[in-house]
């Protein structure tokens, strides 16, 4: 949908979908896209709002996660 340009529905189908899916993955990719869009702040507050999640997850977990921590930082930092 984001990348069609339907912005609309990919609100929805993120909000949909950050709601279920189990990893950071769909976090992370909606958190850059909101950023992309320009809405700073609702990709700043996710970002911050998964990375203080993630501090709970076990190890290797953050590992396997790695990729989409460091896009999470990114996005946080602005």
């Amino acid at each position: 949908m984001a990348a069609c340009g339907d912005r609309e529905k990919a609100h929805e189908e993120f909000g949909v979908l950050t709601g279920y899916y189990p990893g950071l993955e769909a976090r992370a990719r909606y958190a850059a896209l909101l950023q992309e869009w320009g809405d700073t702040e609702s990709a700043q507050k996710l970002a911050a709002e998964t990375l203080r999640d993630s501090q709970r997850l076990p190890a290797h977990t953050r590992s396997n996660e790695r990729e989409w921590i460091a896009l999470l930082q990114k996005v946080d930092r602005g």
